[in-house]
């Protein structure tokens, strides 16, 4: 398991801010249930299973303790592969960015 000092809740607000500063919400063209994750919440958990290097499995487990409630595993792997490729190469960009802003200030 890869180390880091980023704390996961931190990461949380990062991807609200995230999405807060310009990306809009998915917008529902389907009929159906709505979406019981919020994207800021199933981006932090893609965060932590790359920082970790976790399976989707391992990812939904190790948050489950943080959170409490975590997404199902169809649900969880539904949600990333569904999601537009651009939101989440910025998103990543974005935290690094303020992660480089943390360390060096």
């Amino acid at each position: 398991m890869r180390k880091t000092s980023l704390k996961i809740k931190g990461i949380y607000e990062l991807a609200k801010q995230f999405l807060e500063s310009g990306w809009q919400p998915t917008v529902r063209t389907k009929r159906g249930r709505h979406k019981a994750y919020d994207d800021a919440f199933i981006l932090t958990l893609m965060a932590v299973q790359n920082l970790y290097e976790f399976s989707f499995r391992e990812t939904l487990e190790f948050c489950e303790q943080l959170f409490g409630k975590v997404p199902a595993l169809s649900t969880f792997h539904y949600r990333i592969r569904t999601m537009p490729t651009e939101l989440i190469r910025e998103f990543t960009a974005f935290v690094g960015t303020r992660l480089i802003k943390k360390n060096s200030g």
